[in-house]
């Protein structure tokens, strides 16, 4: 990994998924897992490595909008996204506006999709990135928001709903997309992202939130 961007890390497993791969448990089973593995007979495995870890890259988009799904479940929201969350491809359904989690473990700021996923592989390297029914809940992380919050802010500023989650924090960063509650505590357009200003509309103090998009 030490060559790729770190873009390019956010769907790498952690260190218990990377001991999942098939490929390189079997390697570490090899002779009963007594002998060592040479340098050379790993290099050699690189394009099945590189195949597995894309998979392994859809499995955790798949297992992100199963729990999606599961919190629906349990939350009012419009029928839309319910039929969106059943029909359309993982990779489509992390991008949207409701798809945004928190941690458990740590109850830190609500996160996208590849920033949960980075935040887990770096902060919790031990721990699989599908864990139910555990000490800290059902999952370990969940959607962090209601869905009806985030569409009514993009309705309110005119914003296609299927506009893409990094998208949408670049508008806010750029100042075009922000809200004219005019609270202080509201915090300025280059520290927000789509994440944290939805997360600020559910809080009381923000609870008056006026998107405006220009």
């Amino acid at each position: 990994m030490e060559s790729m961007s770190e873009y390019e890390r956010e769907l790498m497993p952690n260190t218990y998924e990377l001991g999942r791969l098939p490929l390189l448990r079997t390697l570490a089973e090899k002779d009963d897992a007594q002998g060592d593995v040479a340098y050379t007979d790993f290099l050699a495995l690189g394009a099945q490595l590189l195949l597995e870890l894309e998979q392994y890259k859809k499995r955790a988009q798949e297992v992100a909008v199963k729990i999606i799904a599961d919190i629906l479940k349990k939350r009012t929201a419009p029928a839309q996204i319910r039929e969106e969350v059943t029909s359309l491809p993982s990779a489509t359904i992390i991008t949207r506006h409701y798809a945004v989690f928190w941690c458990n473990r740590c109850n830190t700021e609500p996160r996208s999709f590849w920033d949960m996923h980075a935040h887990w592989r770096t902060a919790h390297p031990q721990l699989p990135w599908e864990q139910v029914n555990c000490q800290w809940g059902k999952w370990p992380w969940l959607c962090a928001l209601e869905c009806q919050v985030g569409q009514n802010m993009l309705e309110a500023a005119g914003l296609p709903l299927d506009t893409p989650i990094d998208t949408l924090t670049e508008l806010i960063r750029s100042g075009r997309l922000y809200c004219n509650c005019q609270d202080p505590a509201l915090p300025l357009p280059e520290h927000l992202n789509w994440p944290k200003m939805v997360r600020a509309s559910t809080c009381a103090r923000f609870s008056d939130l006026h998107p405006s998009y220009q």
